[in-house]
């Protein structure tokens, strides 16, 4: 072989052996990627088995989360429901209260069932608390009675809870009493409110001792609409006279005032019409004062 020509097949057999050695790369890089891509999926498997898991925890987290607050819900619900029962029960007890000898009388209505409620007296001389069976409310009901004057506490006793009240009963200081509750007038028409002003025995006052208590300030007489309706005036006698001015209604108040205070008021409806016929109700109101010190 010319020495050309082993210079020429050195050179193929250097390429080929390059060539070989490049393939094995090639060959040795594409198994690195097979195994990287095997290790990337098992990776990859391992990571969903994660989200998957953490899914679950995630889920039965929610799941004892929202049982925890249907639980704190109900719990709230039944302490909420309690509380409202207690502040509605303890909202019909009244601190105090003040009545009149001979006179008045006081309706306790406290809810609750038969036997779950029970009210006593400290001084039944004074005030006696009479339960009111029968009486045309599913609810317990107390009627305070006055049996004299002077100071008692009630004990309200309920489910082993108690609560008192501060009971003053007042001799009679008197009475106001007028004809009627509502009357019924055309313009023009006249009436005369027949009023009746007694003292703590029930004797009755003339018109001049009732006269003097308007002026002195003791009986106040007042109109609702201040003079739009009706024209209102003092006769001799005490009464007041009521004129029809204009179709409305209005309200005629009496009220006896000490220290600067209503003690007891009594009221007549008034209503004007155009072809009224004159009249009014048989029904009388009388409401009593305490004598107080």
């Amino acid at each position: 072989i010319a020495e050309h020509d082993k210079v020429l097949i050195d050179e193929l057999v250097e390429k080929v052996n390059s060539i070989t050695v490049q393939k094995h790369k090639i060959e040795d890089l594409r198994n690195n990627v097979a195994w990287e891509q095997s290790a990337l999926e098992r990776q990859k498997a391992e990571v969903q088995v994660l989200i998957d898991e953490t899914a679950r925890v995630l889920e039965n987290m929610k799941s004892q989360e929202d049982e925890a607050n249907s639980l704190m819900d109900q719990l709230a619900n039944e302490m909420g429901q309690a509380g409202q029962e207690q502040d509605s029960y303890a909202g019909r007890i009244p601190q105090n209260i003040q009545m009149i000898d001979e006179v008045s009388a006081y309706d306790l209505l406290l809810g609750g069932s038969e036997d779950t409620i029970t009210v006593t007296s400290s001084n039944e001389r004074v005030a006696a608390a009479v339960r009111l069976d029968g009486a045309d409310t599913p609810e317990v009901m107390y009627r305070l009675i006055p049996r004299g004057t002077g100071e008692a506490i009630l004990t309200v006793t309920r489910g082993g809870q108690s609560n008192t009240i501060e009971v003053v009963v007042y001799p009679k200081g008197g009475s106001i009493t007028l004809d009627t509750v509502n009357y019924r007038m055309a313009p023009g028409n006249i009436y005369d409110i027949g009023v009746t002003v007694t003292d703590g025995e029930g004797n009755p006052f003339s018109g001049e001792q009732v006269q003097q208590m308007v002026r002195d300030g003791v009986l106040r007489v007042t109109d609702s609409r201040t003079g739009s309706i009706v024209d209102l005036e003092q006769l001799p006698n005490g009464n007041f006279r009521v004129t029809g001015k204009k179709e409305g209604t209005c309200w005629i108040t009496y009220e006896v005032i000490q220290n600067g205070e209503a003690v007891t008021h009594a009221s007549v409806k008034v209503d004007v019409a155009a072809g009224a016929v004159q009249g009014g109700s048989a029904t009388r109101d009388t409401s009593w004062w305490a004598e107080k010190e």
